[in-house]
């Protein structure tokens, strides 16, 4: 079921090859600018890896479903850790295991 209004919760995905290339999509609304595959949940009940296949589906054709999602985790240094949000690299860190299996 798709909701009426935009549900304010999103997902970033960073696709990259082993060698740590990155695929940045150019914004057909703003030609020269670059972006990583976003967007928002579809219904309040999505699972966020379901939103991050059907984002890089929509906007890049790639099926994703049978890729390995990882959950990026930031931390302010203040102890505090919010899931899905990353500010630099050097702030983030991997769960580990799959988004999918959370």
């Amino acid at each position: 079921m798709t909701s009426a209004h935009k549900i304010p919760r999103s997902v970033l995905v960073v696709i990259h090859t082993i060698a740590l290339d990155v695929l940045l999509i150019e914004r057909a609304d703003h030609p020269g600018y670059w972006q990583s595959v976003t967007g928002s949940l579809d219904a309040e009940d999505e699972p966020p890896a379901e939103t991050a296949r059907r984002e890089v589906l929509e906007e890049t054709g790639i099926d994703a479903a049978l890729q390995r999602l990882v959950d990026w985790q930031f931390n302010s240094g203040a102890g505090v850790t919010r899931p899905g949000s990353c500010a630099t690299p050097s702030t983030c860190s991997a769960s580990n295991s799959p988004i999918a299996s959370r």
